[in-house]
């Protein structure tokens, strides 16, 4: 099968005899013959078909080759991911085996690729870290690996509540974050009157601002058994106790803090929905769904509710009464479905220890969109290393800072709402 190269260099062999033919005549001065003027009217149509057919052979060869360029683009693209996975996957693996090093026996049981990766991890460590190491370890504090971190988080996710129902947000540095914020809902278009100029409406902006409130896990000790034991998993047990630690001390502020020099609770920053549970009658049900329509609709689709756990006890044990007949637990319902939530009134729900118990006079209910409770995090975890002040009782020491705030972020049309509760 030809290619439309070859195609078009047959097409020039036949154009060069025709061409022979005129040349000769024109040599001769002659016209041409009935059989040669026959024979150049053949030529140029089989040229011009051969013309067409290289035209759809070049076409499909661009084609064919565009396809096999994008095929050894995705190749590439698929071993060059491959490999980049492979190095990031084994530059992990020798973090955390530099980390939990020098977990177990400190800078001088490392080797000199682990040194070298710790002296670079200490010398990002922020100055407030520093200044908190001198005179109690020559190494000083260490930024944790990536691996470490998250398991800090995983630990401090399964205390609290805040942490799982609220957006994250991480940056590099902890500058003050201004978050604008508008609410323009009390505005909008009209009719305008034939030659009527247009009238103005200014759009007012706010802003919530997030800061980087220093949290410490405070002093972890740990045996020299444990830390000469091979079997024991360091980096599994500190990264438990020291998250779960930093998450009973910032679930509480995420819940409840006052807004000054702490975060600003979502108890706190919540609005009144102007609902009371009133706890000594039957009419909960209907106090619920009071509290399920004073959110605004537009926080509807993403609300869920938050509370004690002594609070879903008592809607657990709600009953609908109609008449004579007694429908239990038509609040609350389980989820049956793979993955499905329990819900209440249709809405998911999240236990947090720190809301306030149901008692006289408590802001013991939150519903709402907890997407709109910010948490800011300023990446780096940076964790202490205490080899001498505890070297008398065969311990070490380990201190484990972060810094973080949260706070609402509201325009002023309560995302999230709270319902006091009255007995």
């Amino acid at each position: 099968m030809f290619k439309s190269k070859e195609l078009l260099e047959e097409r020039g062999k036949l154009i060069k005899q025709s061409r022979d033919i005129l040349s000769e005549a024109h040599y001769e001065k002659r016209e041409l013959t009935a059989e040669e003027d026959a024979r150049v009217d053949e030529i140029h149509k089989d040229a011009d078909r051969m013309k067409l057919e290289a035209d759809k052979l070049e076409a499909q060869e661009k084609r064919e080759q565009s396809q096999a360029e994008e095929e050894e683009k995705r190749r590439r693209k698929a071993h060059a991911e491959r490999t980049a996975y492979v190095s990031k996957d084994e530059r992990a693996k020798f973090e955390s085996r530099a980390f939990v090093q020098w977990i177990r026996g400190g800078i001088d049981s490392c080797d000199a690729e682990q040194r070298q990766y710790m002296a670079t991890r200490h010398a990002q460590a922020t100055p407030e870290v520093r200044a908190q190491a001198a005179g109690t370890d020559a190494a000083g504090g260490y930024l944790v690996p990536e691996g470490f971190s998250g398991e800090i988080e995983r630990s401090m996710l399964a205390f609290g509540g805040m942490r799982e129902a609220s957006r994250i947000v991480r940056t590099n540095s902890g500058n003050d974050l201004p978050w604008p914020t508008v609410n323009d809902t009390g505005n909008s278009g009209a009719i305008l009157s034939e030659n009527t100029q247009v009238a103005e409406q200014d759009i007012t902006f706010a802003s919530v601002t997030y800061g980087a409130y220093m949290y410490t896990s405070k002093l972890v000790r740990v045996s020299f058994q444990l830390m000469q034991d091979s079997a024991f998993d360091m980096g599994a047990f500190l990264s438990s106790a020291l998250g779960e630690r930093l998450a009973r001390a910032t679930n509480a502020h995420y819940t409840t803090g006052t807004g000054s020099s702490q975060p600003n609770g979502a108890v706190t920053a919540a609005g009144d929905s102007g609902v009371d549970i009133d706890l000594s009658d039957t009419t909960k049900v209907e106090d619920l769904v009071d509290i399920y329509h004073a959110l605004d609709p537009a926080y509807r689709m993403n609300a869920r509710w938050m509370m004690h756990d002594d609070m879903l006890a008592l809607i657990r044990k709600i009953t609908l009464i109609t008449g004579t007949t007694v429908t239990p637990e038509w609040a609350w319902q389980p989820g049956l479905a793979p993955g499905a939530p329990d819900t209440i009134l249709g809405k998911p729900y999240t236990i947090n220890q720190d809301i306030p118990q149901p008692t006289n006079g408590n802001k013991g209910l939150l519903f709402g969109d907890f997407s709109k409770y910010i948490i800011r995090d300023v990446i780096g975890g940076q964790l202490l290393r205490l080899n001498e002040r505890y070297a008398d009782y065969l311990q070490v020491g380990f201190i484990y800072y972060m810094r973080t705030d949260g706070d609402l972020l509201d325009a002023g049309t309560d995302p999230i709402v709270y319902a006091d509760v009255v007995t």
